[in-house]
């Protein structure tokens, strides 16, 4: 598939915007040569990404990826708030601050699974109930 950078730009797909062509990349195989080739993208929480062209035609990638997690800050979590999101090891871990005042981080999978929990607390108010 030839790519022809100026039918792009400008264009929308998903939350992205195609900003600018990036660059190319070769791939050879025995038996032809590939391109791959990547465009700046601006999406619409504003954040801007360099991403393969082919993973946004296909609806593979429809957003920079970090805009949904966003939605999730200052959403209540049973006794607990989320204030913020951070990245440990390529990972995203959540940091919670609980009604007595404790903060501490867990990762998404316990947000979600605690999403409906109106009890879930911090480890320090779970002691004191028991």
């Amino acid at each position: 598939m030839r790519i022809y950078a100026d039918e792009y730009i400008g264009k929308k797909y998903g939350k992205l915007t195609v900003v600018a062509y990036d660059h190319s990349t070769e791939v050879k195989t025995a038996t032809r040569t590939r391109y791959t080739h990547y465009f700046k993208f601006r999406c619409e929480c504003g954040r801007e990404k360099v991403i393969n062209i082919h993973n946004v035609l296909s609806g593979r990638t429809q957003s920079c990826g970090k805009c949904h997690k966003d939605k999730w800050i200052g959403e209540k979590v049973g006794k607990t708030t989320i204030v913020s999101i951070k990245k440990i090891d390529n990972k995203s871990r959540f940091v919670l601050k609980c009604d007595c005042g404790e903060v501490f981080d867990v990762s998404q999978s316990v947000v979600s699974i605690n999403k409906n929990n109106k009890y879930y607390t911090c480890k320090k108010c779970r002691k004191v109930t028991k």
